[in-house]
């Protein structure tokens, strides 16, 4: 989703490994997988041709135009009778929750 939300940039490992939050160990294993599956092709930079740019191919598109589709369904249901200020202030509780568990590290 992040590559699709992303279409026309250069978008390289290290940036899915920062949206992610993820390590580089376990965000190249997951380009290798994404790869492999055909989702994803690992192409030369426009810039600068030592640099590898992820880019999403025909079937990543369709993949992810599923996915968009799954999630706003999933969101609807999961949100249908919840009001904007019951939201607000469940995203306050789980953002102190968040921030009460990353203090412990």
């Amino acid at each position: 989703m992040f590559l699709k939300d992303n279409q026309g940039k250069e978008i390289f490992i290290k940036d899915i490994e920062k949206r992610l939050d993820i390590s580089k160990s376990v965000t190249s294993n997951l380009i290798k997988r994404m790869e492999k599956n055909g989702f994803i092709s690992v192409i030369p930079s426009r810039r600068d041709r030592r640099y590898k740019q992820i880019v999403l191919t025909p079937l990543g598109h369709e993949k992810a135009g599923k996915m968009t589709v799954f999630l706003t369904d999933l969101k609807k249901l999961l949100l249908k009778d919840i009001s904007q200020e019951d939201l607000s202030v469940a995203r306050k509780v789980f953002k102190q929750i968040k921030q009460n568990l990353e203090k412990k590290e």
